[in-house]
């Protein structure tokens, strides 16, 4: 009997997909504008009939037209609602504006995560007329989803900036800032029985308590405050898998397994059973926020529910397109939300090409033949569990890839352990999942609920721990710079072309191509580590300093900027996946805040500070040091160097012991290149002043120089006329 897998039929791309794809284009487009002139319709024409044109390749012409008429009315829907959506926008920002938001009430429609200045989360506001607006909420205290509330603060208006625009396709007329809460609620209703249960969760839950339990609150209740505060969301980013965390088919598959082992005990027919489950899950996705992924997830399953009722079977694909064009074309602005996207592109190619992957797959674990000497049974046994981590290995790296484009688009990195860890960590993930909600529905007895919870924790311990262990892989997260759209471009050209001609590869081809890629990523790598240009970079980190200079294999970072987003992006822009060393100049924010975004992301060998400061760090940056580079900071002294290729640093200020806390204990180094003829000379100055400044000259430790980094952002007392002069 042949092993050769069986080779899938090449998929059929329903004209639901279609007018998904132009609908999301054009609602995104408008909402992001603000609405759109008369004559957008003609590219909407012209739109829909380039996709006629694609399709008209493989289908007659009957067919062809009945597919034109329905992207063509898909899209004149899709521009109706999203102008309607855009200018009420505009309609409730003008109400907004002209009513104090003392006469208005809030209700949080998320939980609120810290920000800034205080806690920030979604809200519906609701002003004396009955008038309706989704708005950004900031609050002195957190809130969670389903607190009613009214206060005393301001009101702006979201404006034409890359924030403006995002918050605009979501829906988001403009910011709430309350300086005082004056009364605070619950919701009322069913939707606050829901939320009243969901409290009552998180209380048996407990998720302050430990790591395990705050991945929990997350994947059974949606509650991640308590994992972000943790951290732990950045290492489910760095390893690719917070899409497990995000409520999803997954999670409403689990929800059914467990309340059909209690339905099926009641002996129910199909019908009322069905009924059942689907009021359960809808439960769920209710207590869990609605958001966009779980509500398709649970759409998804009525339709297959419905197709089981009516004895057709389902097209997975076409379902899951027509439940989310029926989303998008009843609430444009899901087009803007990002799970929602995610979601969508997610489905939509593990429809189309995980059976084609997983056939690959199949084709390199046969090589892989079991001994002859392996009884029958447990061969059959062995191999249906190959099978299972093909199908889930492929289904993860087919993910990875069909939203490759979103997540290096919004998060500049592209984590390369995803598929590995998406296959570890599942399993487990999931069974804790099902032990915290066996844990919360026994909560009323005894004992009982301390058992599920005891499991949920060692289930979801070991996921954690191989988290961390898949976290620390060298480029496990490689940082990467979008800012244009090759990358969607490329990933979108090569799904056509594997559609098109739908080749049926050998095991010679998969190995040669296997083999091609790695050596070209391997020559990307090599080429990002050890051969880049002699430069020194001012990278762009907002209100704060970061300088790279680097050449070939070593590269050294003065200051790491205020915040770990903005370093991520400038260090992914200039592809660095290695530093020598991080200097920090003094011990203010603006400084070293971004220190800690380097953990999983870029390998860091020391953390240097200035003679005297390396006692003076806060407990978190000490940590966070410690994490960086695995052991303690070091201290730079007058007269110190350091080298980067031709590049070589001296430190000349201070010249004795400081603590690191005020703008004159920066550290001052001169840097000097030279090589092949080519000379450069600076000063990098942190937020030294003029006073410190007049020391170095007066001691002629810095003279002829080509650049000095001004300190102290410019300020006027950073450098005199006399200085600049000299």
């Amino acid at each position: 009997m042949s092993e050769e897998p069986y080779f899938p039929e090449r998929p059929a791309i329903p004209a639901a997909l279609y007018c998904l794809v132009a609908v999301i284009a054009i609602e995104r487009v408008t909402l992001t504008l603000g609405g759109v002139g008369p004559g957008v319709p003609l590219a909407v024409g012209l739109l829909a009939a380039v996709s006629f044109c694609l399709a008209f390749l493989g289908m007659g012409p009957a067919r062809g037209i009945g597919f034109l008429t329905c992207v063509l009315v898909a899209c004149e829907v899709a521009l109706i609602v999203a102008n309607v959506s855009a200018t009420s926008m505009d309609a409730q920002a003008q109400q907004m504006a002209a009513n104090p938001v003392s006469t208005m009430s809030f209700e949080a429609t998320s939980d609120s995560s810290e920000s800034t200045y205080g806690y920030r989360c979604q809200a519906r506001a609701t002003l004396a007329d009955g008038a309706q607006a989704q708005v950004w909420l900031s609050t002195p205290d957190g809130l969670t989803r389903g607190d009613v509330l009214t206060g005393v603060g301001s009101f702006r208006a979201v404006g034409d900036d890359e924030w403006g625009k995002t918050s605009r396709s979501q829906g988001i007329c403009g910011t709430v800032s309350l300086v005082r809460v004056s009364s605070l609620g619950r919701r009322g209703g069913l939707l606050g029985a829901l939320l009243w249960i969901r409290q009552r969760a998180l209380q048996v839950i407990d998720p302050s308590r430990s790591d395990s339990r705050a991945l929990l609150a997350a994947v059974s209740v949606a509650d991640r405050r308590e994992m972000k505060a943790q951290e732990l969301d950045e290492l489910f980013a760095t390893c690719g898998v917070a899409h497990l965390v995000a409520v999803s088919g997954s999670h409403i598959a689990v929800i059914s397994s467990i309340c059909s082992t209690f339905l099926l005990r009641m002996r129910l027919k199909v019908r009322p059973r069905l009924a059942l489950l689907t009021l359960a899950t809808l439960a769920f996705v209710l207590m869990c926020g609605a958001a966009p992924s779980a509500l398709r997830a649970w759409a998804m399953s009525v339709v297959a529910s419905a197709s089981v009722l009516v004895g057709r079977r389902s097209d997975a694909l076409s379902s899951s397109c027509l439940v989310a064009l029926a989303m998008a074309l009843i609430d444009p602005t899901v087009s803007g939300q990002l799970g929602f996207l995610l979601s969508v592109t997610c489905v939509v190619g593990l429809c189309l090409f995980s059976p084609w992957v997983t056939y690959v797959f199949d084709l390199m674990a046969l090589s892989l033949r079991l001994p002859a000497s392996v009884p029958s049974k447990l061969r059959i046994r062995l191999r249906r569990y190959r099978s299972e981590q093909v199908e889930s290995l492929a289904a993860s790296l087919v993910a990875m890839c069909a939203t490759l484009p979103l997540v290096a688009a919004v998060f500049s990195e592209v984590s390369l352990v995803s598929p590995l860890a998406t296959l570890l960590a599942s399993l487990p993930l999931f069974a804790g999942l099902g032990c915290g909600l066996l844990a919360v529905l026994c909560s009323f007895l005894p004992l009982l609920p301390n058992v599920f919870l005891g499991l949920a924790d060692l289930l979801l311990a070991l996921v954690l721990a191989v988290l961390r262990l898949l976290s620390r892989i060298p480029f496990a997260c490689v940082p990467v710079d979008v800012g244009s759209w090759w990358l969607a471009g490329l990933v979108v050209g090569l799904a056509l072309l594997l559609l098109l001609f739908w080749p049926k590869p050998s095991k010679g081809m998969v190995r040669a191509v296997t083999l091609t890629f790695v050596l070209v990523l391997l020559a990307i790598v090599l080429r990002w580590r050890f051969f880049a240009p002699a430069r020194v970079c001012v990278l762009d980190v907002g209100q704060g300093d970061a300088i790279l200079v680097q050449e070939g294999g070593t590269a050294i970072l003065v200051d790491a900027g205020p915040s770990a987003a903005a370093l991520e992006r400038a260090l992914a822009r200039e592809h660095v996946l290695h530093l020598d060393a991080v200097v920090i100049t003094h011990l203010h924010e603006d400084h070293y805040g971004g220190l800690d975004g380097l953990v999983g992301r870029v390998a860091v060998e020391r953390v240097l500070v200035a003679e005297g400061a390396k006692g003076e760090l806060s407990q978190e940056l000490a940590e966070s040091v410690s994490e960086l580079t695995g052991a303690a900071c070091e201290e730079l002294r007058y007269g110190d160097g350091l080298h980067v290729g031709g590049f070589e640093l001296e430190c000349v200020w201070p010249r004795e012991e400081v603590d690191g806390h005020d703008n004159e204990d920066s550290l001052i180094m001169t840097l000097q290149y030279e090589a092949n003829g080519r000379e450069l000379e600076g000063l990098l100055t942190g937020d030294a002043e003029k006073d410190q400044l007049e020391e170095v000259i007066r001691a002629r430790d810095a003279s002829d120089i080509d650049f000095l980094k001004v300190g102290h952002h410019g300020s006027e007392v950073s450098i005199s006329d006399e200085e600049a002069a000299f």
